[in-house]
């Protein structure tokens, strides 16, 4: 099939939205971004975010980044969401990790900072990751992250939440290590 010579025709009929339905439906959405800014501005947002999904989902998570800020002007607020949690991982990928950090804290939803903390293990930012592993109330990876740290005042705050047996021996073991026998040989037991 000619795509073009649709366009052409779509866009010389009554209707030239259809010429950008058939670019999106295509998902030719560098073809479909260009459309809509002449024939559906409205519709550049959402664009964008779906185009940024896609690259996301590629690994080009730089071009994913411009998308998605692309798409932040969007009214809806779950389609908002979705560019907030996108610039968000893309960041952490990026190296950004203050901002993406910051960006997964601000929708205050556990399976994004829990999403976020598993690329900050990726990049071996365990600290950083323990810290959204807690945002994001998994207690368990996050006090497992601190003892990989060997962060003991932080894994000591959230101990008490962990039931991993595996998880409260290796606690014991860092009290140990820094000589506070009395708790080491509490988790021990």
């Amino acid at each position: 099939m000619d795509y073009e010579s649709a366009e052409e025709l779509f866009l010389a009929s009554s209707s030239p939205e259809c010429a950008l339905e058939m670019r999106c439906d295509l998902r030719h959405w560098e073809d479909a971004l260009k459309l809509a800014r002449s024939v559906a501005p409205q519709e550049v947002p959402e664009i964008s975010l779906k185009f940024a999904l896609e690259l996301d989902f590629q690994g080009d998570f730089a071009a994913a980044l411009d998308f998605y800020e692309d798409a932040l002007s969007i009214k809806d607020v779950i389609q908002e969401e979705k560019c907030i949690a996108g610039i968000a991982r893309a960041s952490l990928h990026l190296g950004d990790l203050s901002r993406g950090i910051n960006m997964a804290k601000r929708l205050n939803d556990p399976a994004l900072c829990c999403e976020c903390a598993g690329i900050l293990v990726s990049l071996s930012q365990i600290s950083e990751a323990a810290l959204l592993y807690e945002a994001g109330s998994n207690f368990e990876k996050a006090a497992d992250m601190y003892i990989l740290a060997k962060d003991l005042p932080s894994a000591s705050k959230i101990i008490d939440k962990v039931s991993l047996p595996r998880v409260q021996f290796s606690y014991g073991a860092l009290c140990e290590g820094a000589g506070d026998y009395v708790t080491a040989a509490k988790f021990y037991s």
